[in-house]
């Protein structure tokens, strides 16, 4: 159905939405792809300033662009898919770095309706949970802050709805690789709801911080699908996109930790929120099996 991204992709189906690097040799980040804008939040990424630098200091999960909501809240892109989908899986990477809950995902029936039919919040107390009309979900625990983590919820009309997370990281933190591996958890979570999705389908989503919160919040890799399975998510520290993690994803780590912007894979082994040396050991960890 729709693919909206914050790096440049190929057409899926009949629809796709491609938002990434701009015409031109500047190849500056963009949100030009997405429908509309709220607040005034930044597409940015390691070409336009290193994270931690005073430009446009925004992480981003894989590709050369992410999005960042604005510190405060109220600041998130949106898509309308142009009907109301009744089978709607949505999928995304945030960066967990507000310091008060937030809603990072919210989906409408209409353009204009005030009723969410999809809510997918953040709680740095340790949490992600979504809300569906008539469907309970018990929230993903074991969240960490400052990582980066993947989200898919499914909606289906008349079905249980589902929140899958995956993320946080799970190795590259320095001592031995048992050690690095229990030092940050790898949520690898999946919740189904009680009861069935009510209402209307899914024709409008907001992503980013959908009203106000403190901090900031990092968003990439958004896709949507009518599709009859589950999206999934990237694979981790396939740094290079072969398809696998070796040597190869290695020597791509390294390079693009001393030149940011070198690979358009998810080199950010660790999930960090940025790409150095922790991240060529995770690497190497994964590479070999550890």
């Amino acid at each position: 159905m729709n693919n909206v991204g914050f790096r440049q992709i190929a057409s899926l189906g009949a629809l796709a939405l491609a938002l990434g690097l701009s015409a031109g040799s500047a190849q500056a980040c963009s949100i030009d792809a997405w429908t509309t804008s709220s607040g005034s939040p930044l597409a940015g990424g390691p070409l336009e300033g290193a994270l931690g630098s005073a430009t446009r200091n925004v992480p981003r999960y894989m590709g050369l662009c992410g999005l960042q909501a604005a510190a405060g809240g109220n600041s998130y892109v949106a898509v309308d898919h142009g009907q109301a989908e009744t089978t709607y899986r949505a999928r995304f990477y945030f960066y967990a770095s507000s310091t008060a809950p937030a809603t990072v995902m919210q989906s409408y029936s209409d353009v204009g309706a005030s009723t969410a039919v999809i809510t997918v919040t953040y709680d740095p107390s340790g949490s992600i949970s979504a809300t569906v009309p008539g469907s309970t979900i018990a929230p993903i625990t074991g969240i960490v802050a400052n990582r980066w983590y993947g989200v898919e919820v499914t909606r289906i009309v008349g079905q249980p709805a589902v929140l899958a997370v995956r993320g946080g990281g799970g190795g590259g933190v320095g001592g031995s690789p048992s050690q690095a591996r229990q030092s940050i958890p790898l949520v690898n979570a999946t919740s189904t709801g009680t009861g069935n999705a009510t209402g209307n389908g899914v024709r409008v989503t907001r992503l980013g911080a959908v009203g106000p919160t403190t901090g900031t919040i990092a968003v990439d890799e958004f896709e949507a699908s009518r599709g009859s399975s589950a999206i999934g998510f990237r694979l981790r520290a396939d740094a290079n996109t072969s398809g696998g993690v070796d040597a190869g994803d290695i020597s791509a780590v390294a390079r693009e930790a001393v030149s940011p912007g070198s690979f358009l894979g998810a080199a950010d082994c660790n999930e960090s929120g940025g790409v150095d040396a922790g991240d060529i050991g995770c690497t190497a960890r994964i590479a070999v099996g550890l």
